[in-house]
């Protein structure tokens, strides 16, 4: 039973892009204005989130813990082009990378586009990359489970800690099970688990740098519980980035550590724009290109 998920899932897959594909456009306008309309509302109730706006923090989630969370996506890449009886060096991922997180913004699935055609570049087949491309995706939703169940449990809350990490231990091993179906070695699977639980940990502690950026300190344990904002964006690939989907979950997730909704939604909006800087820097740095996964990787 457990082989024929692969093929299941990529069924279903298939059919919900199908569809999402048709309702796209009406979708990313709303998503834009439920976006604009909750930073309204935002500032409106909390103005002094913007007056006191401390840079340092900023500047660092901008100088180290985005770009080391590239880095970690091009590692990533590395480890599921391997898996998959291929190779890409380090400066072919990041283009990988950064492009796919470049036109993610756009209204496509870009970075999952941008992946799986490396990867067929490489020889890989359209389903094995396109499966490894969402079961990577899932496993980013299960280690965002633990992580934020972890930080409930250290602060004392262990109702809601023990059921978000039972959830993403859950979620985590089946999705390891499966990528283990597609993949050459147990030893990639255990590699691709490390690397995203890292980039989760990094996605806490910039979601704490950017509550502290304007004036709300939680601490870091709870700031992991905000990672579940990012991956169920992510997830949502018919909205181009998650757009206001992050903006909106950590708002609701905000009230259950203590601060105001407004202070989640701004924190993310914060992180986005961050992380647009970031993004389009890197992509001029490395030469923005069209070619970039039309040419095949080296070996």
């Amino acid at each position: 039973m457990m082989r024929d998920l692969p093929s299941k899932i990529e069924q279903v897959w298939a059919a919900l892009a199908a569809r999402a594909s048709v309702a796209r456009r009406p979708i990313i306008f709303t998503a834009a204005v439920v976006l604009l309309e909750g930073l309204f509302l935002s500032v409106r109730q909390h103005p002094e989130i913007f007056q006191n706006l401390d840079w340092h923090p900023i500047g660092l989630i901008a100088l180290v813990i985005t770009p080391a969370m590239v880095v970690l996506g091009a590692l990533e890449f590395q480890l599921m082009a391997r898996g998959l009886g291929s190779r890409q060096n380090m400066t072919r991922a990041l283009h990988v990378t950064v492009v796919g997180t470049a036109v993610n913004l756009l209204p496509i699935p870009g970075a999952m586009m941008t992946r799986v055609t490396a990867l067929k570049l490489q020889g890989a087949s359209v389903k094995s990359g396109g499966l490894l491309t969402l079961l990577i995706g899932i496993l980013w939703l299960g280690t965002a489970l633990l992580l934020g169940g972890l930080g409930p449990l250290l602060v004392g809350q262990s109702l809601i800690g023990m059921a978000l990490l039972l959830a993403g231990i859950a979620v985590t091993a089946v999705a390891g099970l499966l990528i283990r179906q597609i993949v050459k070695s147990a030893a990639i699977v255990f590699s691709l688990l490390a690397v995203r639980v890292v980039a989760v940990a990094l996605d806490g502690l910039r979601v704490y740098l950017a509550l502290k950026a304007i004036g709300f300190d939680i601490g870091l344990a709870y700031a992991m519980l905000f990672t579940l904002a990012s991956a169920f964006g992510s997830a949502l690939s018919v909205i181009p980035a998650g757009l206001g989907i992050r903006e909106l979950f950590s708002g609701g997730l905000a009230p259950l550590v203590g601060i105001p909704a407004a202070a989640g939604f701004v924190a993310a909006f914060v992180i986005r724009l961050t992380d647009l800087a970031v993004i389009f820097g890197a992509a001029l740095l490395l030469g923005f290109r069209g070619d970039t996964v039309r040419r095949a990787p080296d070996q």
